[in-house]
């Protein structure tokens, strides 16, 4: 998502939006800052911007997710076309080239969209294993669950707002600009009549302070 706002020409063919709470991958949100300075080739000490420094970190993360996946026989092979698998082989496989300085030059969006093909390609074969499992009896199942589950959770929320209203006299909470001022029907000696009830007041140098 991150490089899909910062890059008009990445054509994003399912964008998947993943729930909070799952398991994070260690190879995405891991650290890897030892490698990343290694293949910066920094030797001379000059100072590396941002994006430089992001463009070997994510050239890392690719290799690790297509030896994980996407490389023959590797542990969680998936299921892709040998076209779509040759094109990743021929710029993965070799470790060391592909995190040589002459790849500098790939640009961000074109490795945001690297396995964009095996996206498409797992993502139509899920649709398919998903809609046969809607016909299934456990999905209602599921389904009348999580809907149970939602409603509870919205009517605790409902209810946690409608106590958190103030209670009492509504009349009690109005602005104080809406409430009737009092009026100063006299004023005589030392002795102030406000709606007819007679009150003290002190005298300071000679003279009544109303407030």
């Amino acid at each position: 998502n991150y490089y899909y706002k910062q890059f008009g020409n990445l054509k994003i063919k399912n964008n998947v939006s993943l729930p909070n709470g799952i398991p994070r991958s260690t190879i995405i949100y891991g650290d890897n800052e030892e490698l990343v300075e290694r293949y910066l080739y920094n030797d001379g000490g000059r100072i590396i911007n941002i994006t430089e420094r992001e463009q070997v970190r994510v050239r890392l993360i690719a290799y690790q997710l297509y030896k994980k996946y996407c490389a023959i026989g590797s542990e969680w092979e998936i299921n892709i076309s040998y076209e779509t698998r040759g094109r990743l082989t021929a710029k993965l496989h070799n470790f060391n080239e592909w995190m040589s300085a002459k790849k500098k030059s790939i640009q961000m969006w074109e490795l945001a969209q690297l396995f964009e093909d095996s996206k498409h390609e797992m993502y139509r074969l899920l649709r398919h294993s998903f809609a046969r499992f809607k016909r299934n009896d456990e999905f209602e199942k599921i389904r009348t669950y999580y809907t149970k589950k939602i409603e509870a959770q919205l009517k605790a929320e409902e209810e946690k707002k409608a106590n958190q209203q103030p209670k009492g006299d509504p009349e009690a909470y109005r602005p104080l600009e809406d409430q009737p001022s009092n009026q100063v029907e006299r004023v005589h000696g030392n002795k102030i009549s406000v709606d007819g009830n007679d009150v003290e007041e002190e005298l300071v140098d000679g003279m009544d302070i109303v407030l």
